[in-house]
């Protein structure tokens, strides 16, 4: 049976785990940042394009010493030999020369699609780098206007709660600081704290739905709450 304190006890708690979540994003409005997030991908795009630039100059020297086999298809060739045999060894040196040749050359041509492909990434990465600093090209000072803002709101929505659940949710947020939790209010994912990531007992999830009681995480102490309730 729902319990209405409970309820709006965590309607509330809801509430101000979003405008928590309001605020970290304005904190961490970083292009640096955002920039740092995608240098593994960009770092990865170039290491690849080097080593198809080393593969690139090797096919390129085995074009060039296929095109000097084809000129020199004559050498070698046992001079005691009649014309017609003479003849055909050559075109049989040169039709395997050939061969050789044109797989290099059509691996050459995979090899720089290859490069185009990935310069057309690394072009992207970097349209998406101009269009998000342009993007938080925003004043520092409506930004701070702003978080002012938020925690005016959450400290608005905490003289709301129950005094023993304010005074609770005060001492998890300090203690998470230290442990380097980030929520105080954690929604169940899939069965799991989105905080520490452990299972979360039937009971519990029971409870939560019920909206009966007030539910804390076992491992991290977290209130659980459910954002699809």
């Amino acid at each position: 049976m729902i319990n209405p304190v409970v309820e709006k006890n965590i309607e509330i708690l809801k509430k101000i785990r979003l405008l928590n979540i309001e605020k970290d994003n304005l904190f961490y409005s970083d292009y640096s940042a955002w920039r740092n997030y995608h240098k593994y991908s960009i770092g990865e795009l170039s290491a690849k394009k080097d080593k198809l630039n080393e593969e690139i100059l090797e096919i390129k020297k085995g074009i060039k010493e296929g095109e000097k086999a084809i000129e020199d298809a004559w050498l070698d060739i046992n001079p005691e030999l009649d014309d017609e045999q003479r003849e055909e060894l050559h075109d049989l040196r040169v039709e395997n020369a050939n061969i050789k040749l044109n797989e290099k050359k059509l691996n050459l041509e995979l090899k720089n699609k290859e490069i185009e492909d990935i310069d057309k990434e690394l072009a992207n990465y970097e349209d998406m780098f101009a269009q998000y600093a342009k993007a938080l090209a925003i004043d520092e000072g409506e930004k701070n206007d702003k978080i002012i803002e938020i925690c005016r709101s959450i400290n608005y929505m905490k003289d709301l709660l129950n005094k023993e659940i304010s005074v609770q949710y005060d001492l998890i947020e300090k203690n998470f600081r230290e442990k380097n939790f980030r929520y105080v209010v954690a929604n169940i994912v899939d069965g799991f704290c989105e905080n520490c990531n452990i299972n979360v007992p039937i009971y519990q999830k029971d409870l939560i739905l019920g909206k009966s009681e007030f539910v804390m995480c076992d491992n991290c102490g977290c209130f659980l709450v459910d954002f699809n309730k």
